[in-house]
């Protein structure tokens, strides 16, 4: 427990957190407006009802049946159980972010899905964009790193870009020269990582993709909708594997994909000013739930304020 809270408390000092539940701390720039986002702790599930997976690196796999997924067709909100092989079945999007998410605040239209121009933004137009991303795995699992604006790495951490291992861009993919597995350029057993999500960064794993009922290259490839089409039956997505990343590609609409929704962050100052603030803070646990007591005023892990 007491390594636990050493993590927890390291985010409250370090990042600037969020009151919404389910959002980790990192701010992402996403256009020339400097308008910023925040994303989700986890992949979206739909198990009977709709909620984040429980860590970064949390997939479900190739067990994907009805009401136990996390590979949606494009735009299906309002249907994640569809399985449907008819792409042209898939000509209205519904975000995912419409809906209540029970782990994520629980209110609909909290979240939304990110449109292609803003992935890439993400990952070729903000302040060093080259730099703040980066193939990994966390516990085992394969995936992608993104760092957020203004990143440090934290002191006995490490973290290698892609471009600082050979990737380059070319016409409309990062590629490496030659072809191996880069996804061991960052490894992270659970606790190396829980230093690195405190700080803010995002971890997208490689979930695979979905033809019909069956999954296809889970723990190889990463494939995540964006909210734009990209034409008459296909839509955007991002698309990456151990040697090679797509920001920005066109596929069916009926592939099942993995979905990271995000929320816009907060603007101006936040409650968490007070916790983050020179003034003494004290810690303490009620009930299990870790409450930080600061400035006469008392908050959660999140960041909200609570009353006693």
């Amino acid at each position: 427990m007491k390594k636990i809270l050493t993590l927890v408390v390291a985010a409250l000092c370090c990042a600037p957190m969020f009151a919404t539940q389910g959002a980790l701390n990192g701010r992402f720039t996403i256009n020339e407006d400097g308008d910023q986002i925040v994303f989700s702790q986890g992949n979206l599930q739909y198990v009977g009802t709709w909620q984040f997976a429980p860590h970064q690196w949390s997939i479900i796999g190739p067990s994907q049946i009805n009401n136990y997924r996390d590979l949606f067709g494009w735009g299906t909100g309002n249907n994640p159980n569809k399985v449907s092989i008819d792409f042209t079945s898939y000509s209205t999007f519904t975000d995912w972010g419409a809906n209540a998410i029970s782990n994520g605040g629980d209110e609909a239209g909290v979240w939304r899905t990110l449109t292609t121009e803003e992935w890439m933004y993400l990952f070729r137009s903000r302040t060093s964009a080259t730099t703040l991303f980066g193939f990994g795995s966390v516990n085992g699992v394969n995936g992608l790193i993104i760092l957020p604006d203004n990143w440090e790495t934290p002191a006995g951490a490490s973290f290698n870009a892609g471009t600082s291992q050979g990737l380059v861009w070319t016409d409309d993919n990062y590629y490496y020269e030659e072809n191996s597995d880069h996804y061991a350029d960052n490894t992270y057993t659970v606790d190396e990582w829980e230093i690195l999500e405190a700080r803010g960064a995002v971890f997208l794993p490689a979930g695979g993709e979905r033809n019909g009922a069956d999954p296809h290259d889970v723990g190889t490839h990463g494939f995540y909708w964006s909210a734009s089409s990209g034409g008459t039956n296909y839509a955007y997505c991002v698309s990456f594997l151990s040697s090679k990343f797509y920001p920005y590609v066109k596929y069916y609409r009926d592939y099942g994909m993995s979905v990271r929704l995000v929320q816009t962050a907060p603007s101006g100052t936040t409650a968490l000013d007070d916790v983050t603030s020179d003034t003494k803070a004290v810690k303490r646990i009620v009930d299990g739930q870790l409450l930080i007591e600061k400035n006469g005023k008392t908050y959660n892990a999140t960041g909200s304020q609570v009353k006693q």
